[in-house]
């Protein structure tokens, strides 16, 4: 965390390749980080739910536990020079919420920025206060809040994001020539697996570690959003990767303003006419954009989620697909392989003219290509 507030500072989880490649990760354990980074999160997932849903939702949360990532904080970088992939969350999500998809993108070869998102589209953030040590906390805004109608209301959020994407990678920029940075969270406790070990010299490790010429924006619907408004305004961007994109907060702009390869991979029941008919003027307005659709899938398995339900007891796993369906009956990890395969795919015909072998879709996923102009 960078800055003093929203407006001049940036949140961000930075993933990458370590040096050291010979670590068990499963000895480790104890250091894996949380998912939820703060109880405070558990409380914003708690509150998106209907007020029906919300008591029943605390409780489950409860009964199924915590549950960790498999990464180790505070590793150094690998020498080698990587790509970066700046990635942009949906609604009701924060930066830990596609960790698995953004971890194997990194094992791949790619740094992943992943932003948590200031403009209250978060299940829950924070900001430094300048009264004191603590934060400030940051729920989320539902619709049902909004003051004015909500395409003017999301303008706002989707400009907040745009320039945290442009602050992000300003930051990267400075990490990559070895600039120090002040990162908040080292004078604070209550996030302790954010916060760089406790060295002068921490920032010398990132030097020349990004190949800021291979710059990649990625989000998932709300952050699909975000990657197409960041494109236009961002040249720098060489490429935009859209995970069920909502298109909605986007539906003014044209396909001539974003000159970049845009890749749109969409889950097979969320899409809405209207969006498909917006995707399909940037597939038919350029020969640099992709479209492929996911059979038998739903919004949430880009996210951690269906894995979180698996890793249940009988009973909780039971109860919260009745309640609240956020899985689908394919696979998971099957789906987020076939995700990133596809984002491997497109990548190598860019940046290596498609002379690397490709990556391998998971059996028993079935992918489309291109967009059917209907209701699905």
């Amino acid at each position: 965390m960078t800055g003093t507030n929203q407006s001049d500072g940036v949140f961000i989880r930075l993933i990458y390749p370590a040096e050291e490649q010979s670590i068990n990760l499963c000895e480790r354990h104890s250091e894996w980080p949380n998912w939820y980074p703060h109880q405070n999160y558990k409380i914003g997932y708690s509150q998106v739910m209907p007020p029906r849903l919300s008591p029943v939702a605390r409780f489950l949360q409860y009964a199924a536990g915590d549950y960790f990532i498999p990464i180790l904080p505070n590793l150094k970088p690998s020498a080698n020079k990587f790509p970066v992939i700046v990635f942009s969350h949906g609604i009701a999500s924060n930066r830990t919420t596609y960790s698995n998809i953004c971890n194997q993108l990194a094992s791949n070869g790619f740094i992943v920025a992943v932003i948590e998102h200031r403009d209250e589209s978060a299940c829950a953030t924070c900001v430094p206060s300048k009264e004191n040590s603590e934060f400030n906390w940051l729920q989320y805004k539902k619709s049902s809040q909004f003051v004015g109608n909500e395409y003017d209301v999301r303008q706002v959020q989707l400009q907040i994001r745009v320039n945290e994407v442009q602050r992000t990678l300003d930051l990267l920029r400075k990490l990559n020539k070895g600039e120090q940075i002040e990162n908040i969270f080292n004078n604070y406790s209550t996030h302790s697996d954010e916060c760089l070990e406790n060295r002068n010299d921490r920032h010398i490790d990132f030097k020349n570690v990004m190949d800021t010429n291979k710059l990649i924006l990625a989000g998932h619907s709300y952050g699909g959003a975000t990657v197409i408004c960041g494109l236009k305004e961002i040249p720098e961007f060489q490429i935009g990767i859209c995970l069920d994109s909502w298109m909605f907060p986007v539906k003014e702009i044209k396909p001539e303003d974003v000159k970049q390869r845009l890749l749109f991979i969409n889950m097979e029941t969320f899409q809405s006419e209207s969006s498909l008919i917006k995707m399909n003027q940037f597939l038919q307005n350029s020969e640099t954009v992709e479209v492929w659709t996911i059979k038998n899938t739903r919004h949430t398995d880009i996210s951690d989620f269906p894995l979180l339900i698996m890793a249940c007891s009988g009973w909780v796993k039971s109860v919260v697909n009745w309640l609240i369906p956020l899985q689908s009956n394919a696979n998971p990890y099957h789906i987020h392989e076939a995700t990133v395969s596809m984002c491997l795919n497109f990548f190598q015909n860019i940046f290596d003219n498609g002379t690397s072998k490709a990556a391998q879709i998971p059996t028993g996923i079935e992918i489309t290509k291109g967009i059917k102009l209907k209701t699905i």
